[in-house]
């Protein structure tokens, strides 16, 4: 009996370091010290290998350059260990910032529900920037499976993650 409880804590720090999901983003934002921002979002689940598009709108407040576009890529945590692609949905808060050089990062949450982005970007004034915003993420459009998604380039990675996490029971 002593082996089980071990058994347990080796599962549960598998599944803790392994993303629930991953998310692409491009994202637009326009304002000097507050404005309006959007993106579109691509979700790859992998606890139950449904891939999903969303629609993102807010507003924001901080400095973005004026107007600023990137496009970033990260991975989605769920404190709760069951995320689902509608759990992607409602509003978020975001706080963003990037280097006047192009390398941009976000953190977003919702709930249980963290996003963590890089990528890269451009400002119409050119510096760094930085910002908080409140989001609006539409319900999830169903674009496929993990299965069906194989042929973007990250998809032989989200299928390892996802039997990563179906083999480590999570």
């Amino acid at each position: 009996m002593g082996v089980k409880p071990q058994k347990n804590v080796v599962k549960q720090l598998v599944c803790n370091a392994l993303p629930q999901g991953r998310v692409v983003s491009l994202n637009g934002s326009i304002g000097i010290v507050g404005g309006e921002q959007g993106s579109a979002q691509q979700v790859v689940n992998y606890n139950n290998g449904q891939v999903s598009n969303f629609l993102t709108g807010g507003v924001q407040v901080g400095w973005n350059g004026g107007a600023s576009a990137s496009i970033s890529a990260g991975f989605i945590y769920d404190t709760e260990g069951r995320f689902t692609n509608s759990a992607f949905s409602g509003r978020f808060s975001n706080i963003s910032g990037s280097t006047a050089e192009g390398p941009v990062g976000s953190v977003s949450w919702s709930g249980g529900v963290k996003v963590v982005q890089g990528g890269v970007g451009v400002s119409l004034i050119p510096g760094a920037t930085g910002n908080y915003s409140y989001t609006w993420t539409s319900k999830p459009m169903p674009a496929g499976n993990i299965s069906t998604n194989l042929a973007n380039p990250s998809g032989a990675f989200d299928l390892l993650i996802y039997l990563l996490r179906k083999l480590g029971g999570c």
